[in-house]
C-alpha cells in the first residue's frame, strides 16, 4: 500500500506575459506589478 509523501513538492510554471496581460486587463496596471514566486506559494497552500 502506498503512503502519502512527508515532503510535497509542486512545480509552478508562469507565462509572465499572459499574467501582465491579464493584470492589466483586469486591474488597469501599465506596469509588470506582480511576484510569481508569492503567487506559487499561494496557489499551492
Amino acid at each position: 500500500m502506498l503512503t502519502e509523501p512527508s515532503v510535497k513538492r509542486a512545480y509552478a510554471f508562469v507565462d509572465g506575459q499572459n499574467l501582465f496581460y491579464a493584470a492589466k486587463k483586469a486591474f488597469g496596471y501599465s506596469y509588470p506589478n506582480y511576484d510569481p514566486s508569492a503567487l506559487a506559494r499561494a496557489v499551492c497552500i
